[in-house]
């Protein structure tokens, strides 16, 4: 985790399909854009590369609510790219929000 942030983990979250069961998610915090970018670790399964994970990003308001993939919420992730390191799936955001991995 960043400096300035901490990753809490948040159960119970909407399914990422229609129907789908409910899912776990990280809430990235504080409630703010963050002075500076921050990397934050998400554990991932052993073997998995960077490429075939897709981060989501939950959009709990109008319009649209639900599920996007992170890189179309304007202004989330930063411009450096994501690792995997140790099991952790490593990657540069620019506020807060509640996100979960999905692999491909």
């Amino acid at each position: 985790v960043g400096h300035d942030v901490a990753v809490t983990v948040v159960s119970g979250l909407p399914g990422f399909g229609v129907g789908e069961e409910r899912v776990a998610g990280y809430r990235i915090e504080p409630d703010a854009v963050f002075r500076t970018p921050q990397r934050v670790w998400l554990p991932i399964e052993a073997g998995t590369n960077a490429g075939d994970v897709v981060l989501l990003y939950y959009k709990s308001t109008d319009p649209n609510p639900g599920w996007h993939d992170a890189a179309d919420i304007a202004g989330f992730l930063s411009d450096a790219d994501a690792v995997v390191l140790d099991g952790y799936y490593g990657v540069v955001v620019n506020h807060s929000g509640i996100v979960a991995l999905s692999v491909r």
